[in-house]
């Protein structure tokens, strides 16, 4: 996608800077396929090796499926957390999202680090209190 309209079931990430929504994205960066978000400008947003970078080309998540926003709780990989990308090694990516300054930005969560880095302002930001996209979550009260 470039640019254009976002579908009505893209998957909405949080509120970006503008207090506007962001939906979830992601975009080829230097080999590696990085969740982020997109803008009400049409563009896209990832965060890779502590910078924010721009994609005009990008792809955006329809669900077809119920999903939900989970909070992660450091310990166990929730049943059913959606993938969103790989790194050029073959880690896997996945979607989740974190509360930053006023704002909920939509960003990848690497395993390997228990963390969620989101782009915002030109840089990364790394959070170890996050929400990660899950398909199908089931909540037992």
């Amino acid at each position: 996608m470039r640019g254009g309209c976002i579908p009505d079931n893209a998957v909405r990430g949080g509120v970006d800077g503008n207090g506007e929504t962001n939906y979830v994205a992601r975009a080829v960066h230097e080999g590696n396929l990085l969740p982020g978000r997109v803008a009400s400008t049409g563009r896209a947003y990832v965060s890779y090796e502590n910078e924010e970078y721009c994609k005009e080309h990008y792809e955006v998540l329809l669900a077809d499926c119920d999903v939900d926003w989970i909070e992660w709780d450091g310990e166990n990989q929730p049943t059913g957390i959606i993938q969103g990308g790989l790194t050029k090694d073959g880690e896997p990516l996945y979607i989740g999202r974190a509360h930053h300054r006023d704002f909920t930005i939509t960003g990848k969560v690497q395993l390997s680090k228990q963390a969620c880095f989101i782009p915002f302002d030109g840089e990364e930001w790394s959070y170890e209190d996050f929400e990660v996209l899950v398909c199908g979550a089931i909540r037992l009260v």
